[in-house]
């Protein structure tokens, strides 16, 4: 019969290898993981097996996989593109445009920005069969629960999530109320009207309003003034969230106005990868300094100084253009530039694409 000593013996004897046998398990794991993660931010070789003109400014781009099934994706969610655009790889980020409960595609929308090197790239050169490097599905600007009520709130081509949002609350048995505000300067910016319209008619639980803030044909119905905080106030559904994809200024306006008005921040969300101010002229010179030595540049008109990098060529890495993604911070070391949120000249470490040069200055990359 085994004694209390003996069994002690037997457990102390064994402790090494139970220890190792744990140790071990722990390591299989935490290789698991890494090799999860390490998967998941691996990029895509994609096809363009399709391409629609939308609108007078953007392209539709329908993207399949000739090897694998595709990841799932989620409404909401956007893919970063590796574009090769004269001799170097600008990486831009697009939100899908299209949802399906088992995706055979995926499908972006991409409007042409003023001096966008990679919106120019896509729209000129990614024809039917251009191979593409593209990442997994990625971002939380999602709609959370369908079944709830929610005010979505676009401008241009801002409307893309909300289209992929739109599909997927159609497949719900009950879809929560859902109001679209859609604004745009001219009729053939409101990319998908028809389409939302027609949702409308069919739909009992969808309500579609149209702006037009430009020029509108002689038989416009919807909205002809800036879209505010009040209008959306007035047709709110109780205890919807409200989600916004517009660019910085409207965003704000719209925020401000909301939450003066009562309505809970934390109700308010948002996403943007477009251009984040007006386009204006700049003086002054520029000097960016680079491992490989410095150039002086003329900045010219400009929204900020990222466009100022990116038109020259030499912009720091970036996914979006407004600070969300935090890639192109640079260094001031002379001189300041102009904070766009409103905080004056500042120098020292900023985000490029939230500064706008004035006057002299040099920038470290």
């Amino acid at each position: 019969m085994l004694t209390l000593a003996g069994a002690v013996a037997v457990v102390l004897m064994l402790l090494p290898v139970l220890l190792a046998a744990a140790l071990s398990l722990d390591g299989l794991r935490h290789t698991a993981a890494r090799l999860r993660a390490a998967v998941a931010d691996r990029p895509l070789a994609l096809v363009v097996s399709r391409r629609r003109i939308v609108g007078a400014d953007a392209v539709q781009l329908s993207l399949v996989s000739e090897w694998r099934p595709l990841p799932a994706a989620r409404a909401g969610q956007h893919l970063v593109f590796d574009l090769p655009v004269e001799g170097r790889v600008v990486r831009r980020a697009y939100s899908l445009s299209r949802h399906d409960r088992l995706a055979l595609s995926w499908e972006v929308t991409v409007k042409r920005e003023t001096g966008g090197a990679g919106s120019g790239f896509l729209i000129d050169r990614a024809v039917e069969g251009c191979r593409l490097t593209v990442s997994r599905p990625r971002g939380s600007f999602l709609d959370t629960d369908p079944d709830r009520p929610v005010v979505l709130v676009a401008a241009g081509v801002g409307i893309t999530p909300f289209r992929a949002m739109l599909m997927a609350r159609r497949r719900r048995p009950r879809a929560g109320r859902t109001v679209l505000w859609f604004t745009a300067r001219t009729r053939t910016s409101l990319y998908f009207h028809d389409e939302f319209a027609a949702l409308e008619q069919a739909t009992g639980w969808f309500r579609y309003r149209p702006v037009l803030t430009g020029d509108a044909p002689a038989d416009w119905a919807g909205g002809r003034e800036r879209l505010t905080a009040a209008a959306i106030l007035r047709d709110l559904p109780a205890g919807a969230d409200v989600l916004l994809c517009t660019g910085k200024a409207m965003e704000t306006a719209l925020v401000e106005g909301l939450v003066a008005a009562g309505f809970p921040r934390a109700r308010i969300r948002h996403e943007q990868f477009a251009a984040a101010s007006e386009e204006a002229e700049v003086a002054g010179e520029l000097t960016v300094v680079t491992a490989s030595g410095s150039r002086r540049l003329a900045p010219g008109r400009a929204t900020s100084l990222l466009d100022v990098l990116d038109r020259a060529g030499c912009a720091p890495p970036y996914e979006c253009r407004v600070g969300d993604c935090g890639h192109c911070r640079v260094e001031i070391t002379a001189g300041t530039v102009h904070d766009l949120d409103g905080a004056g000249p500042v120098c020292g470490r900023v985000l490029a694409c939230r500064v706008r040069p004035d006057g002299d200055a040099t920038v470290a990359l």
